[in-house]
């Protein structure tokens, strides 16, 4: 429906991209070619797992960049799309905090977008080594984003859960990168991305979402189980990727905590993103409730409870 409704701007930025491109080369040359003053902070996690609240919830009281769905529109030139909403929005506050499975297009232009430009220079499989990329593609990816955090002059925040499998590449690429992983009891992802998968009508025996390195051999699973070891497969690789990193640039955010301790998240959250990140005065902190709670049938549950018991789970 939001696409529907703004299909004329959309189609402007599209096939006008050609006329826009020399402008976006030019700029991200010149702001790209150093690292900037302020950290680009990833969003990382499983599908399902409380990634898109917190999203929300960072780009809203705090006063840091993200790609909002007006850039989004614009999204074969990225830089230009967050130049458009700034000049359009500002610093102003979205205040959005709804979402359907990761969407945010029906609360407006200005709400925060899971950005699709990322895949202008990333392969279609999630799990990606920098070796994935060529030079060119690895350097117009880092210059762009250092370019869209000079012209912002504050740290940047991206949600695309895809670089959950991409750490390895984006450690060689933004070696400053920082990284905030969500996660939430594997039962109520599971169960989430179960639902997920038959609410959109996807098939029963192809993982919905992100896809780990060994994807084709969970879709030989029955459903319960691919769901459960996409989950594992998913924190395990973020586990096994993120030993690399510095800690003092890793942030862990449990769901379930997100109500009762917001104002303690967010804090965490300014200190890893650095001094010039500020709480926004005239936000208030929203009420927020992890929605855990069991909708599946007893058996259904069951399977799920058994497939999880007998794996190892390093991120809980």
């Amino acid at each position: 429906m939001f696409f529907q409704k703004w299909w004329f701007l959309r189609s402007v930025l599209k096939y006008g991209s050609s006329c826009i491109a020399p402008l976006e080369r030019r700029n991200v040359h010149k702001l790209g070619k150093q690292p900037p003053e302020h950290p680009c902070l990833f969003i990382i996690g499983p599908p399902r797992s409380g990634s898109t609240i917190f999203y929300q919830l960072i780009s809203s009281l705090l006063d840091i960049s993200y790609v909002d769905n007006l850039a989004n529109l614009a999204r074969e030139n990225p830089y230009m799309g967050n130049q458009l909403s700034q000049r359009f929005f500002g610093s102003r506050a979205h205040s959005s905090y709804s979402s359907e499975y990761g969407q945010t297009t029906a609360s407006g232009l200005h709400a925060p977008a899971e950005a699709l430009f990322f895949y202008k220079w990333f392969p279609d499989h999630h799990f990606t080594l920098a070796s994935d990329l060529s030079s060119k593609q690895a350097g117009e990816f880092r210059q762009t984003l250092y370019a869209m955090i000079k012209r912002a002059n504050k740290a940047m925040v991206i949600k695309n859960l895809s670089f959950s499998l991409r750490i390895q590449a984006l450690k060689e690429i933004l070696p400053n990168a920082r990284y905030i992983v969500v996660l939430r009891e594997p039962l109520y992802t599971a169960q989430s991305l179960l639902q997920a998968m038959r609410k959109n009508k996807h098939p029963e025996n192809k993982v919905w979402s992100i896809r780990p390195r060994n994807y084709k051999e969970l879709e030989k699973l029955d459903p319960h189980e691919m769901v459960v070891k996409q989950v594992n497969q998913i924190e395990r690789q973020i586990a096994k990727d993120l030993r690399s990193i510095p800690k003092e640039n890793i942030l862990y955010v449990e769901y379930e905590k997100m109500g009762g301790q917001l104002k303690s998240i967010i804090d965490d959250v300014k200190k890893l993103a650095g001094p010039s990140v500020k709480r926004r005065s005239d936000i208030p902190l929203p009420e927020i409730q992890a929605k855990n709670r069991i909708t599946l049938p007893e058996e259904e549950i069951a399977l799920l409870k058994k497939h999880i018991t007998a794996l190892e789970w390093e991120l809980h």
